[in-house]
């Protein structure tokens, strides 16, 4: 499949947003430039105000309701990742044929040039059913693509589990003490450390980063509802690696494609709010890992009774 002037790709972009206004303007706006000096790709945006609880949502269909393929999806509760994702994924589908449906976060600039065609160039090149591109976080200054090389065991999930109830034990314990703040700049020193460098070679078959995936024909084919709905947040991306791979589907990193992933913009200064975040996170992740272990005995036909 080649996309050119005359044979142009129909991409959608998906912007799942929540209360932070600033953040998902300039992600649309990063879209809206490189869609501007794109010549292989037609591009769409979709925005999903998933429930936010201020009138950033509001403010958003003020500014770009009207605004030339461009949409703005009110939605009146919090879905969720994957559940708020995939009310914008099925409008690509109703809207038309896409050939490719990225789902991204709402604080993800894209500066790199002609990344939409470059993008074409990946998938004519390599093919993919899911692609991952090289994610960088500067306030963490990582490299987050990929998330990891293998995908999730029952062992990992259940590890998992185990490791974020201690975890929440120990969180519980810093916010009471107010010592979060001293140990949030010695984990995140330490993080940099291990993670300074990008990865410089194309991967397959890896789990990629749930802030900016590229789903493609294949992949749409296959899951026309999107992604699985039954998580609220966290371990969507191993539960997509794992049916991806079930299908057939091949998993893409490629460094050849660059974005910048603005995490933590709001709350950088207020370490107080990081440590409830944590929490949510683990106690959240602990649900996500149960709901996967249950998919896998759906999927396997084992019934462990755990």
């Amino acid at each position: 499949m080649r996309f050119d002037e005359s044979c142009p790709a129909k991409v959608y972009c998906v912007i799942l947003h929540y209360n932070a206004f600033n953040d998902t303007v300039k992600c649309i706006e990063s879209v809206l430039m490189q869609r501007a000096v794109s010549v292989r790709t037609e591009v769409k945006v979709i925005v999903v105000d998933n429930g936010s609880s201020n009138e950033s949502g509001r403010l958003l269909n003020e500014k770009y309701g009207c605004g030339d393929g461009i949409r703005i999806i009110l939605e009146k509760e919090n879905r969720g990742f994957a559940c708020g994702n995939n009310i914008g994924y099925r409008c690509a589908l109703k809207d038309g044929e896409p050939d490719f449906i990225i789902l991204m976060n709402n604080d993800i600039e894209i500066q790199q040039e002609n990344f939409f065609d470059t993008m074409a160039e990946v998938f004519e090149k390599q093919g993919f059913g899911v692609c991952g591109p090289d994610i960088y976080s500067p306030y963490k200054g990582i490299y987050q693509n990929p998330l990891r090389e293998q995908g999730y065991g029952r062992s990992d999930l259940k590890r998992l589990i185990k490791v974020y109830r201690k975890n929440i034990r120990l969180f519980t314990f810093l916010k009471l003490t107010g010592t979060y703040p001293v140990f949030h700049r010695a984990k995140t020193a330490l993080c940099r450390r291990r993670k300074a460098r990008g990865n410089q070679r194309e991967k397959s078959g890896v789990v990629l980063h749930g802030a900016f995936l590229i789903l493609g024909p294949e992949y749409i084919r296959h899951f026309p509802e999107g992604l699985y709905p039954g998580t609220f947040m966290y371990l969507e991306e191993g539960i997509l690696h794992y049916l991806c791979r079930e299908q057939g589907l091949k998993l893409l990193f490629s460094p050849e494609l660059k974005v910048i992933h603005n995490e933590g913009t709001a709350t950088r200064t207020v370490l107080p709010l990081r440590v409830d975040k944590a929490l949510f996170e683990f106690e959240q992740t602990i649900i996500s890992a149960r709901v996967f272990l249950r998919l896998m005995d759906e999927r396997e036909g084992i019934k462990d009774g755990k």
